[in-house]
This record gives C-alpha cells, structure tokens and sequence, in this order.
C-alpha cells in the first residue's frame, strides 16, 4: 500500500500538467498601500486590461503619441506652432479619450458610491493620480526631439504641468455633468446625447486652453521662456491644490446625487 501510495504521489506532483496563465492574476499588490484610493487605482488598471474598447482606445493613443513624436523629429519644414500643438495634444490624449466621460462606467455602480463616506472623492483622485502617472510616456516620448534640439525641456515640461494642472481641472468638471451609464462593452455613443455638448465644449477648451498664453510670450512678446513659466506656474497652482478642487466636485456631485443617480439608472 505504502508503494502504491508513494508512486501515486510522485505520478501526480511530476507529471501534472502547468497551470496555464491567466492574464487576470497580474499581481497589483503594489496600491494595496494606498487603501480605498489603491482600490479604485486597481479598478482603473482592470478597467484598460479587460475592457477591450478602453484597451483598444489606449494602445491607439500610445500609438498615436509616438507617431507625434517621430514625425516631429524627422518633418524638416517643422514649424513650432505644429511642434507645440503636437506636444500639447500628446499629453491631453489620454484625458479627452477618457476623461471627458469620467463617471459614465461607474455609473453601474454609481449608487454603492453614494454609500460608502468619502468613496467618489477618493475615485477622483484615484483617477487624477491615474492620469496624471499616464503623461510620463508623453513626456519620454518627446525627450529625443529635445536631444536633437528641436524642442526645450523646459517647454515639455511646461505642457506636462499645465495639463496635469489646469488642462485635468477643466476635464474633470464632467464628473457633475455626465449623468449617462455605459455599460463596459458599450460604445461612446447613442444614449450620451443629453450630454454630447456639453462634452464638445469642455473638449473645445481644454484644447485651446495653453495657446493664448503660448501665442503671447512665443509670438507676440518673442519671450518662450515668459510663456513656459505662465504655463507652469498655472499648472503647479491647480495641481498643489488638487484634493480642494476635486473635493469641491464631489461636493457638487453629492448634493445633484439624486439627479445624477435618477440619469444612470435611466441610461442602463
């Protein structure tokens, strides 16, 4: 009995198939540190790995980034209106792709939010954090065009801060505004039609945003340095000040929570 035993063990601890992998056990220990807020920072991760349209919509926009960032680099006839257009482009993509519908996901769940103390201030800046980690690969991306001195770090810089700052500011404004639920394989169209202007319009200024500012030191004053700092010291304001801006939306959203509860269960 004792051999049978013995051989039956070894059969089945070398001679058993591997488990194979599965891409939902990828180890996100690491927001464990951050309790509720490195919950809703796993859910942002999950969101962009399971959810085909939103992985799909980030690979283009990667993409998309790096194809600003050759072109760029190897457009002769490059003038500094396109390379400032395209560097700023290259870091709001991932917000206006995502963000200009914040909340529309989470309006599946959008009533154990209203549930919990805190939890749809600490979504946002679960999601402020999110995007604001996501404009380090605009920012490596473009660090060749300022090797060959096309570009100065500092306006880089100056991008990266004002749309972390300013450029998230205005976008996470819709967070009060958008009242329509998709589902997580829905497409971005069709049920959001009550909201579609207000979209374009937040859209329309977050694009327009840094170029009055860029125009005056750049082209009027001919002081790029003047513009940089502007834009900076505007985005170092709005970001030192995040939790008060975003617990000010979370106020707004909380005291329209009925409103917007009554739009995300009508949209499902």
């Amino acid at each position: 009995n004792r051999n049978v035993l013995e051989h039956r063990i070894l059969q089945e601890q070398y001679t058993a198939a591997p488990d194979k992998h599965d891409k939902n056990n990828i180890n996100l220990t690491i927001f464990d540190r951050f309790n509720q807020i490195g919950e809703y920072l796993k859910l942002e991760v999950w969101g962009i790995l399971r959810n085909k349209r939103l992985r799909l919509i980030f690979i283009f926009n990667t993409f998309g980034i790096f194809i600003f960032s050759l072109s760029t680099a190897f457009d002769p006839e490059s003038d500094m209106v396109k390379i400032n257009g395209f560097v700023y482009y290259s870091f709001i993509i991932y917000g206006l792709s995502s963000l200009s519908r914040i909340m529309c996901y989470k309006g599946n769940y959008f009533e154990c939010l209203l549930m919990q103390r805190n939890s749809i201030q600490n979504l946002l800046i679960a999601k402020y954090y999110f995007y604001s980690t996501l404009l380090l690969i605009p920012l490596l991306a473009f660090l060749p065009i300022v090797l060959i001195g096309k570009i100065s770090f500092w306006t880089i810089l100056a991008y990266a801060l004002f749309t972390a700052g300013v450029s998230y500011r205005i976008l996470f404004q819709m967070a009060i505004y958008n009242k329509v639920t998709f589902s997580m394989q829905a497409t971005h169209t069709g049920k959001n039609a009550n909201t579609n202007y207000l979209q374009l319009i937040v859209t329309i200024i977050t694009i327009i945003s840094p170029f009055p500012i860029t125009a005056l030191g750049t082209w009027w004053l001919n002081q790029p340095i003047l513009s940089n700092t502007i834009l900076s010291l505007l985005g170092i304001i709005f970001i030192t000040t995040h939790r008060h801006w975003i617990s000010s939306i979370s106020r707004k959203m909380k005291d329209n929570q009925y409103e917007q509860l009554e739009g995300f269960q009508r949209s499902r």
